[in-house]
């Protein structure tokens, strides 16, 4: 229904959720190629090194969980989680070829405690703040359009990262050499690069480990590149989350009242912002507590 619409908490949540989907999709996307085709990682280890993004992620809900259950406010922890975003993604800008695996895991804890302190907060933000009737709309709006977010990011962060790597490489190999390494995907598998490497061989002897090396910083400066935007992404998700108002959260009270088709103290039906969970004296709505 498109009222919700004129719930700022509404709002700005799917607002934030779907730049929240560009940044995170952006990095789950990314990061991969860059431990495989820069550092050199097996695939299996790439995905190793993932792991901590999971674990921050999970560890993030659940303390924001115990933390709302316990009547913090969230957007504290939709500050703490956006400067954590924030940072991991600029720490993952500053990767090269030769840093270690456990500097990248613990960016990606740090990342993933972001996520983990943003996602539920948002989510739990709307399920405070419109009807009863429309909890489910409401929770699937917020997952829709974080969906929408990570699709687009994806689609233009790959055609950014790959115009990128080409101009990088034109001015780091030869011109011989460009149309064989223009697709990134080759740097990914050692059949590829034992392919790759004798048609370099072919046409230069000697220069296959040097090209290569060449290619893998161009990939290298085009990945990171793409993490420097993501600081931006995040930090326009940050902005419009610091427009949400205070949030009170329903008590099974508040759950009981609304079944029955009461008002709950504090809330109002008429789909007006400032109802719907948002506390009056933020929201501009007269009375209630």
């Amino acid at each position: 229904p498109l009222f919700l619409f004129r719930n700022r908490v509404y709002t700005v949540s799917v607002l934030t959720t779907m730049v929240l989907g560009a940044g995170m999709f952006g990095a789950m996307q990314f990061l991969p190629l860059f431990l495989v085709g820069v550092q050199g990682h097996s695939t299996t280890d790439s995905g190793l090194v993932m792991m901590p993004m999971m674990f921050g992620m999970i560890f993030g809900s659940v303390v924001t969980g115990q933390l709302l259950s316990r009547g913090r406010d969230m957007r504290v922890l939709a500050i703490f989680g956006g400067c954590a975003l924030i940072t991991g993604f600029f720490l993952l800008s500053t990767l090269d070829q030769g840093s270690s695996a456990w500097s990248t895991r613990g960016y990606m804890i740090l990342l993933g405690l972001g996520m983990g302190f943003w996602m539920p907060t948002f989510q739990l933000a709307v399920q405070n703040a419109v009807p009863h009737q429309f909890l489910g709309v409401g929770t699937a709006s917020v997952n829709f359009f974080r969906q929408i977010g990570g699709t687009f990011s994806v689609a233009i962060l790959g055609s950014l990262m790959a115009t990128t790597f080409r101009s990088n490489l034109e001015n780091a190999v030869d011109p011989r050499f460009g149309e064989i390494l223009s697709d990134p995907q080759r740097l990914l598998s050692e059949e590829s690069l034992a392919r790759l490497t004798t048609a370099i061989e072919r046409q230069s002897p000697g220069a296959s480990e040097s090209v290569i090396d060449a290619a893998r910083i161009a990939l290298s400066d085009s990945v990171t590149g793409i993490f420097l935007v993501g600081v931006g992404i995040v930090a326009v998700g940050f902005a419009i989350g610091l427009l949400m108002p205070r949030v009170r959260m329903r008590s099974r009270e508040d759950l009981m009242a609304e079944a029955s088709g009461e008002s709950p103290p504090g809330e109002d039906d008429s789909g007006e912002p400032g109802g719907f969970g948002v506390e009056p004296e933020e929201a501009g709505a007269p009375g209630g507590k």
